[in-house]
């Protein structure tokens, strides 16, 4: 038996863009996960709030421990919001992409199987961005775009195959290096699409009531068009190295 590694052309971007396009108008559900643990983020930060102190008042040592707590929660429940969040979206992009039809199932399977990759793998992003930003001006913010370019499939890669964070990384790297050109087109598409956004954002915020409620809509679909965008890409080139199963005539016998 013999597997021989075969390297196909990739789709082109413009393909991709295209495709992510109508994924994305034939799944607007996707962009539903956001908002629902944005909204779930404000309600409990409305209902657990410590109010701040009054001038002069003496912090004791039960408020410090309140305060404390309160700290801790909030800052697991980020985490979890985060977690979640970027599983639902990653996870439905990618149904989406490999079947046309994206469920909350497909969000929630994500969730329970990759949260700890997509953490660890968050975590090592973070390490890498701290990294990045203390090198930014020396390189004149070059660190900053090679970090969000060489680690954008990292989140795909733990989800669609189910990678350890680091592992995830690692993969991400290497899908960009072999595709940089291409992979720093769709950086440059999504950072122009986010420009338009925030420009757009800004007519919109000052409307009353309906204005913030808007701009929430339209940020989340921003977020969740990149994610199909990017999951879309990772696809791609997956797709691009086929592997092929050969069985020789003797072990056939």
């Amino acid at each position: 038996m013999f597997v021989v590694a075969l390297d196909m052309e990739p789709e082109s971007i413009d393909t991709v863009l295209r495709r992510s396009w109508r994924v994305f108008r034939a799944n607007p559900t996707i962009l539903v996960p956001g908002l629902a643990v944005g909204i779930a983020l404000g309600v409990l930060a409305a209902i657990f709030a410590i109010p701040p102190l009054p001038p002069g008042a003496v912090l004791t040592p039960e408020l410090q421990a309140r305060y404390a707590l309160a700290f801790v929660l909030a800052s697991a429940a980020t985490v979890l919001a985060y977690v979640m969040n970027v599983a639902y979206t990653t996870g439905m992009a990618a149904a989406a992409w490999q079947r046309g039809t994206a469920m909350y199932a497909d969000g929630a399977r994500a969730f329970t199987r990759d949260g700890r990759n997509i953490l660890v793998a968050s975590l090592g992003l973070l390490a890498i961005f701290a990294v990045a930003v203390v090198l930014a001006i020396p390189t004149f913010f070059l660190s900053l775009l090679a970090t969000v370019l060489f680690f954008m499939y990292a989140i795909p890669a733990a989800v669609v195959d189910d990678l350890p964070g680091i592992a995830a990384l690692q993969r991400s790297a290497r899908m960009t290096w072999r595709r940089l050109l291409p992979s720093l087109a769709i950086v440059a598409v999504l950072a122009g699409v986010e420009i338009l956004a925030q420009l757009l954002g800004g007519l919109l915020q000052p409307i009353p009531f309906a204005g913030p409620i808007a701009l929430a809509i339209m940020q989340q679909a921003v977020a969740a068009f990149a994610t199909i965008v990017v999951v879309g890409e990772y696809i791609n080139l997956q797709s691009a190295e086929r592997v092929v199963t050969l069985e020789s005539e003797g072990s056939a016998s």
